[in-house]
């Protein structure tokens, strides 16, 4: 059996807060990843290099912009 994997330019979007709710959503632009990584330098007095504190990476965050096809689908959103 070989499935159709559709339009790769559309995306099932559901919203974690409410997993019921899923909308099929048309990409017009993917998002640019980034990693945030929390750090401090410390400067400290008669050292020649600083102390860097760093936490571990978070996970990905970037925006997603796509289209609706219908205002019920617009209203969905909200």
């Amino acid at each position: 059996m070989i499935l159709d994997p559709g339009d790769p330019n559309y995306v099932w979007l559901t919203d974690p807060a409410r997993p019921g709710v899923g909308l099929r959503v048309l990409v017009t632009q993917a998002p640019e990843w980034k990693a945030a990584l929390e750090q401090t330098v410390y400067r400290v007095r008669q050292r020649s290099t600083p102390i860097v504190l760093a936490d571990v990476r978070q996970s990905r965050e970037g925006d997603l912009v796509g289209w609706t096809e219908t205002d019920q689908q617009r209203d969905a959103l909200r």
